[in-house]
């Protein structure tokens, strides 16, 4: 799912996952940056979107942005960086 600044939700939480590694002063930050990274696949494991995304016969990238975007821990993740100015508001969690 992009919006008007082209930014996938999956783009956007790897470059916010470089910037922190790269910006990290301890390795409590490293640790952080590491574990939201394997939260990130096994969500997608548990999900079945792993297998959609590294199968045989992946999506398009637009088809998998859309999905990862419907998924609400990821969408939970990118809020993390909320007030990044790639932040897209239709990743804005709405309350259950």
């Amino acid at each position: 799912m992009t919006d008007e600044s082209g930014v996938t939700i999956d783009a956007f939480i790897r470059a916010r996952l470089a910037e922190d590694e790269m910006n990290a002063e301890s390795e409590r930050e490293l640790w952080q940056v590491e574990a939201t990274r394997e939260a990130v696949v096994g969500i997608l494991e548990y999900t079945g979107m792993w297998e959609l995304l590294v199968g045989s016969r992946p999506p398009s990238a637009e088809q998998a942005s859309t999905a990862l975007a419907e998924i609400r821990a990821i969408r939970a993740m990118a809020a993390v960086w909320r007030t990044h100015t790639d932040y897209q508001s239709s990743w804005v969690l709405e309350p259950f």
